[in-house]
């Protein structure tokens, strides 16, 4: 009897568009505590939502009640019931977390289905609710814990892979203008165990993490935490697999209409921690740029803002002082004439 050939099967750990969604999700939750108290209509949309969840994410008011045979106010009335303040809502925190269970390509299939990769209006809008809920949920306490940290190491490592190695190039680029030991860890050149052998019990490690996960990015937010150095994780939510071993964590919202998530929050992160960094070492800033830009005229690294001309940036009160060089040089002239004649 010959063996049965195996039907290859998606990755270990993928969900499938079938995949029912989880009971510990936020939707879950709601449905299952208000299911008793919804109209017949609203329960067909309901059970919808939890055993299609995959499909049901990403449909418009219409395309969801006429899957459930229902009005597309039944709809509307069910978010209201399960207490979001709109089906837009619903939908979102419906998406939120699929999106870390989604492999790209059915993320984009989704929204190319759906026609949401080019309402450019519409992703501004989410960007701005974006930062909205970020300034809502980020408390300040958590803000100025981890400015301490930063000012207290040693030295900063900062890491961030795919969409958050961008966030975390700025990151370091704002702090090396005020701190003198900030270094970005990269897999370039194959050099991270080389760059993870010198971290220390006295540093900082802040780690850029959004779905989804990167294996390379736990392992080092892991070994950093077992040799004692401080992690600072900024993720999507506290219980992230990054979050859960990092010491300080910072959560971001990363709603997207597209298929990646969005970096506006940790952006955003990024500026307010710097900001505040700078302010509390402003004579130490103000030297350190005040080099930086020597280097910069030195090199005629810039152009002028209004033309092809390289910028030269003054020092504070250099033009005052150049202004009050000539005029004791053009008086020295004068006088000197005067005595001639």
């Amino acid at each position: 009897m010959s063996a049965r050939k195996k039907v290859p099967t998606k990755g270990a750990g993928q969900p499938t568009m079938s995949s029912q969604l989880p009971l510990d999700h936020p939707l879950s939750q709601r449905v299952r505590r208000s299911f008793n108290e919804l109209t017949p209509g609203q329960q067909r949309v309901a059970r919808l939502f939890l055993e299609q969840p995959y499909e049901m994410a990403f449909l418009p008011v219409a395309a969801v009640g006429q899957r459930a045979h229902v009005s597309d106010s039944t709809v509307v009335r069910l978010s209201g019931a399960l207490g979001y303040d709109g089906f837009p809502e619903l939908r979102q925190d419906l998406q939120n977390s699929l999106i870390a269970r989604m492999a790209p390509l059915d993320l984009l299939k989704q929204r190319l289905d759906h026609q949401e990769l080019h309402e450019t209006g519409a992703v501004i809008d989410l960007e701005i609710e974006n930062l909205r809920r970020l300034r809502e949920t980020l408390a300040f306490e958590t803000v100025e814990r981890a400015v301490r940290l930063v000012l207290e190491a040693e030295r900063v490592f900062v890491i961030g892979m795919r969409s958050g190695f961008g966030v975390a190039h700025s990151c370091a680029h704002l702090l090396q203008h005020v701190l003198t030991d900030v270094e970005q860890i990269t897999l370039l050149g194959g050099n991270l165990p080389d760059r993870l052998s010198v971290v220390s019990e006295k540093d900082v490690v802040i780690v850029f993490s959004t779905p989804r996960y990167s294996r390379q990015l736990l392992q080092v937010a892991e070994h950093a935490h077992r040799i004692g150095a401080t992690v600072i994780a900024v993720t999507d939510r506290v219980l992230s697999p990054i979050g859960r071993v990092a010491s300080l964590v910072l959560p971001v919202p990363v709603a997207s209409r597209s298929f990646f998530p969005s970096m506006i929050g940790s952006l955003a992160v990024v500026y307010a921690i710097s900001a505040e960094v700078t302010r509390r070492r402003q004579r130490v800033a103000t030297d350190r740029m005040s080099r930086i830009e020597d280097v910069s005229n030195e090199f005629r690294l810039l152009l002028a803002a209004d033309g092809p001309g390289i910028a030269r940036i003054s020092q504070p009160g250099a033009a005052g002082r150049g202004a009050a060089a000539a005029g004791r040089k053009g008086s020295a002239g004068r006088s000197a004439r005067s005595k001639a004649r």
